[in-house]
């Protein structure tokens, strides 16, 4: 139940700041964030 909790929170943080950014930033329609602890890589959007 404890980790449940914690991903919420983290998710809700998370969630929170892409919407800000989405929504304050000039010409910006999609935000990604990579939450793996795998290298970055290039996304390609179709």
């Amino acid at each position: 139940m404890r980790n449940d909790t914690i991903n919420k929170i983290m998710f809700d943080k998370i969630e929170f700041v892409m919407t800000r950014i989405s929504g304050e930033v000039e010409r910006a329609m999609r935000v990604q964030e990579d939450i793996t602890s795998k290298p970055p890589t290039t996304t390609e959007w179709k």
